[in-house]
């Protein structure tokens, strides 16, 4: 069950030794909001792995990105292949320019080689490379998506367990006792946030350094 920001505010306090500081507005929830954002970017949450569907093709090769979902991190991009049952296929950002030169002058196809991400007056496109061979064929997009923003006392996070909040807190209590000096003690709640992430995630996918890119040193 999620953690609302009150309760992390308790822990951080009792986590950082610290009964003064305040997450639940102001400067101090904008704080939490940063480091919150980061920890769900940087690690796979199933609570923030969503899949969207709302693509399908046409005759045409470039698409109105959708505006919603946000991903912070857009992990496939698949498309259902019309000459294999529909199943789908993934495809993937070309590795160059030059790459996606040649591949736009390539007959459609019914799995692009590649897509390509760009903003045409400030609307998201992207397009299929070379273009897709059937209409009505369904694109699926899986990634990470950016949580909603924390507003207030009452607001909780996504997380389903409660030792995943435990980390935020460590991570929000060292963050502030860097600040105020206190390099040992922050690096000892740094560490604790640490363990926490190798323990939900293994220690293949949380290197050592992952809490600096959460929380970069001062």
């Amino acid at each position: 069950m999620a953690k609302s920001v009150s309760d992390i505010q308790d822990g951080m306090r009792f986590k950082g030794a610290e009964d003064t500081i305040t997450v639940t507005e102001g400067e101090g929830l904008r704080n939490l909001n940063n480091i919150y954002r980061r920890v769900a970017a940087i690690l796979p949450w199933p609570e923030l792995m969503q899949e969207d569907t709302a693509l399908t093709t046409t005759a045409a090769t470039r698409y109105t990105w959708p505006a919603s979902p946000v991903f912070l991190d857009l992990r496939m991009v698949e498309i259902q292949d019309g000459d294999d049952n529909n199943f789908y296929k993934p495809f993937w950002p070309a590795s160059d320019m030059n790459t996606l030169a040649a591949a736009r002058r390539k007959l459609v196809q019914s799995v692009p080689d590649f897509y390509f991400r760009m903003t045409i007056g400030r609307v998201q496109k992207i397009e299929l490379v070379p273009g897709p061979k059937y209409s009505s064929k369904t694109i699926r997009r899986t990634g990470i998506v950016e949580p909603a923003e924390l507003k207030g006392a009452d607001g909780e996070t996504v997380f389903t367990q409660y030792i995943a909040d435990d980390a935020l807190e460590h991570t929000l209590a060292g963050f502030y006792q860097e600040r105020d000096g206190f390099m040992d003690r922050a690096a000892a709640n740094f560490r604790n946030a640490q363990e926490i992430w190798q323990k939900l995630f293994g220690k293949e996918i949380v290197p050592d350094e992952l809490v600096r890119r959460i929380v970069p040193p001062p």
